[in-house]
């Protein structure tokens, strides 16, 4: 039963996940089916984040009061009822606020999911459970893809499979028996001040948010628009969502014994490379889907391991009584990036047509190429020739003080 206990919170994240992975392709699949701009989609996309960034800073302060069980119930039911609504009626206004409220909620139940492994784990299997956790996230938000090819869109029934399935991820924390463990959720360490300890943790933050928002909300459009039917464009979200689960542990693996700033730099020139390849593939009309699965697989696992390696550099340089603090700083970096990502791109997807969500891919991330580059050539300068390295970290005393990338 101990086991069993301690399994809970994987046991509802992967039910959540099933919802959020339907619904959120659903709803982009279902404004272009319905001939909305991308704009519109992007937007609508941008509202999910920004209500995400929202709760991600305002849970605190509610959870330590009123109890981690009851914080996730409440979620939940929230994130159903406005997971629900949208399909008995159209109206942008409407789906606005509930994308908000939706995001707002999501943001709740992943603090409470992420803070609950933490509290279960220690040194000894902390990195083993949080990669039980991206990998049970990841594979989750993959198999809700599959309801779409089993489902007609333009009905209400996915609506009600995603708003079910969300009440359903509360019942192994009300059945299992075991208690909750007491959360206590500090204060994030302060934007400017992450900043100033490893700008390229940061912005590798804030362009993952920009290109995961982007996959989630666009990529279906892209799809769409390039002749594909439902089923197809469900499989290919999964194809790219499977593609972080496979290959995010390799590469994380690799990032541990190299520089983390040239890995996130040859992931970055990789993600181009097959950037540009979705884009010849579309000019040429290449229609084989076997090439395509293949390019979205890499794609996905080379973008879906910034965020993780990003997140790793800055806490090479965080003292550890502060990770806790730091990763929720990161989170708040990858929300603003989230908020940013869908709505800006759109308007390239407006522009330029569907290849403008590769366009705009490639932009940005030749611009975390050369930030990465300068930022390199800074710290460099500042621990001068012949600075000595453990690993991946300045040699330098553990404090109760954050060190710097450039110290």
């Amino acid at each position: 039963m101990k086991a069993l206990y301690r399994f809970t919170p994987f046991l509802s994240l992967g039910i959540l996940m099933l919802a959020t992975g339907l619904f959120n392709t659903l709803i982009p699949l279902k404004l272009k089916v319905d001939d909305y701009s991308d704009f519109v989609i992007g937007g609508l996309g941008s509202l999910y984040y920004f209500g995400m960034f929202l709760g991600s800073i305002s849970i605190s302060k509610f959870l330590n009061k009123v109890g981690p069980s009851k914080t996730f119930i409440l979620a939940a039911l929230s994130l159903a009822i406005v997971t629900i609504i949208p399909g008995f009626h159209m109206n942008l206004i409407l789906w606005g606020i509930a994308r908000l409220i939706g995001g707002y909620s999501l943001a709740w139940l992943y603090v409470v999911v992420e803070s609950w492994v933490l509290s279960i784990s220690n040194n000894r299997n902390r990195g083993k459970n949080l990669a039980i956790y991206m990998i049970v996230l990841y594979l989750g938000q993959s198999g809700g893809q599959l309801f779409l090819g089993i489902t007609d869109i333009s009905s209400v029934i996915p609506f009600v499979i995603a708003a079910i399935l969300t009440v359903v991820s509360i019942v192994p924390i009300t059945v299992i028996k075991g208690t909750m463990p007491h959360i206590d959720i500090p204060d994030a360490i302060g934007f400017k001040k992450l900043y100033k300890i490893s700008p390229t943790g940061i912005m590798g933050c804030i362009v993952s948010g920009i290109v995961l928002a982007s996959i989630y909300s666009l990529l279906p459009v892209y799809f769409k628009d390039s002749g594909y039917d439902i089923k197809v464009v469900a499989t290919m979200m999964s194809v790219v969502i499977a593609g972080g689960v496979f290959l995010q542990y390799p590469f994380g693996l690799i990032s541990d014994h190299v520089d983390r700033r040239i890995m996130l730099i040859l992931l970055c020139v990789a993600g181009i490379v097959m950037s540009v390849a979705m884009i010849f593939a579309s000019y040429l009309s290449i229609q084989s889907e076997v090439l395509i699965f293949v390019l979205i697989f890499m794609f996905g696992g080379l973008t879906f391991s910034i965020y993780p390696i990003s997140l790793n550099h800055t806490c090479d340089y965080i003292d550890n009584k502060y990770v806790v603090e730091a990763t929720q700083g990161m989170l708040l970096a990858y929300g603003i990036g989230s908020f940013i990502g869908p709505v800006t791109i759109s308007l390239a997807m407006s522009f330029f047509g569907a290849n403008g969500l590769f366009y705009s891919f490639i932009v940005t991330l030749l611009f975390m190429i050369i930030f990465m580059i300068i930022r390199m050539m800074a710290s460099n300068k500042a621990i001068g020739v012949g600075g000595e390295y453990i690993g991946n970290t300045p040699h330098v005393e553990l404090s109760t003080k954050p060190h710097s990338e450039e110290e």
